[in-house]
């Protein structure tokens, strides 16, 4: 199946799928009439840039070349983050769009094994969720495309800079669901492509990684409470192997 790219019937699960790895908004306390009423914010640009960031560097990305490259994204939208503040490697305004441009190039990468997994998912509600989530990647990478050529032609402004910092980090957060619903792919089954095809790279990804996690799970059920050694674990439940680790956003960041 080939996701379509318009007009897809299932337009409505847009905003479960929005709710999944966008930071919890912090809580303040402001005087509203005569009381105290609790206001969410929106974290701040920097907060959800370096979050991203660490929660990237735990990743492996040793033979993994979809977390190299989200790995490599999420650090050039921190710095991007950081210019906002004039900080950072980021000096000028002419490096800053350059960072941009940059992300959307390695978008490509993921977007690509994302549509493979979608095509050869054998799961239909797997294979609509890929394709949703593939045109709401072309979608935000198109609008960051839009907004990074219109700022490289415009004197720099504080508010036009944060708008492209914003797009870069939804793009980032798109490109992690995917990542996890392709994951949700694979458990579920996928179609074996053709040999050297350009599906054959990701599938082997996604192949290798069950493989891992059902000798992860055999493990579990043959002795689930001792390890190696006879001796009683400390926890029952240690972390199963993940194409990536699901991120659950903090209300505080120190």
């Amino acid at each position: 199946m080939v996701c379509q790219q318009a007009n897809h019937p299932l337009s409505r699960k847009f905003s479960e799928l929005d709710n999944q790895s966008h930071p919890v908004p912090k809580q303040e306390l402001r005087m509203v009439g005569s009381g105290l009423a609790i206001i969410r914010a929106e974290p701040s640009l920097t907060y959800t840039s370096l979050f991203l960031k660490r929660e990237m560097d735990k990743w492996d990305a040793q033979n993994n070349r979809i977390v190299q490259v989200t790995k490599d994204m999420a650090e050039k939208i921190y710095y991007m983050a950081q210019y906002l503040r004039r900080k950072g490697p980021i000096q000028s305004k002419e490096m800053f769009v350059a960072s941009a441009k940059d992300v959307v190039s390695s978008c490509q990468t993921v977007t690509q094994f994302v549509r493979v997994i979608a095509d050869h998912s054998l799961n239909e509600h797997s294979r609509e969720d890929l394709c949703l989530i593939l045109e709401k990647i072309l979608t935000t990478t198109n609008q960051l495309t839009i907004i990074s050529s219109v700022n490289a032609l415009t004197p720099g402004s504080k508010s036009s800079d944060e708008i492209l910092v914003k797009n870069a980090q939804n793009l980032l957060q798109i490109i992690l669901q995917g990542v996890r619903a392709a994951e949700t792919a694979c458990i579920k089954g996928l179609r074996q492509p053709e040999p050297n095809s350009d599906g054959a790279e990701a599938a082997a990804l996604c192949f290798q990684w069950k493989k891992n996690l059902q000798i992860h799970r055999a493990q579990q059920i043959s002795n689930p409470e001792t390890d190696d050694l006879g001796l009683r674990k400390t926890s029952l439940h240690p972390v199963a192997p993940s194409l990536a680790p699901s991120i659950k956003m903090q209300e505080t960041f120190k």
